[in-house]
Order: structure tokens, then sequence, then C-alpha cells
């Protein structure tokens, strides 16, 4: 469901301000979460995912033996992606109640 919102712009000077004000909106709410990305590392070590989830070592073995987290195995190591956790913690987020 989209919603339209009609603006009726008088001027040049409203054009730019307009710009200016949606432009500023939209680095103020989309920023901080795009370097958050880009600076975070592509893999997580099994001590970096319990210090950022708080999962002790049996949660998260019992999460990569379920398939509910992926995982990258190279002989006994065990790397995790960090945007598949960071999708599994998203989806399993729950919302207070209003």
């Amino acid at each position: 469901m989209s919603t339209e919102t009609k603006v009726i712009v008088t001027s040049e000077e409203k054009i730019h301000e307009l710009l200016r004000v949606t432009i500023q909106n939209i680095l103020d709410d989309e920023l901080p979460r795009i370097i958050k990305k880009a600076t975070r590392k592509e893999y997580l070590s099994l001590d970096e995912l319990k210090s950022l989830t708080g999962f002790s070592y049996g949660k998260i073995r019992y999460l990569r033996q379920s398939g509910a987290i992926s995982h990258v195995r190279s002989g006994k190591s065990i790397i995790y992606p960090t945007e598949s956790i960071y999708e599994y913690l998203e989806s399993n987020k729950i919302s207070p109640p209003d």
C-alpha cells in the first residue's frame, strides 16, 4: 500500500529546499545503517558470534546443526557469514506490544 503526497512548489528556492530536506532525511535514516554494514567483517568466528549475540556455545551449535544459521567449515574451523546472522536476528525479532 503506497501513499502519495502532493506538493505544490511555487518557486525554484522551494524546490531546492524540498530537495535538501528530503535528501537530509534519507541520509539521517539510511547513512548510519550503510556505514555499519560497510565496516563490519564478512565472517564471524564462534567467539565473535557469541559476543555479538550473547548466545551460548550450545545455542550456536544447535542453530548451526538445525540449519537456522549459515556457516562455512574448513577442516575443524567454522566461521559464520555476518549477513546471514543479521538476517536470522532480524527474522526472529519480537516487537513490543502496542
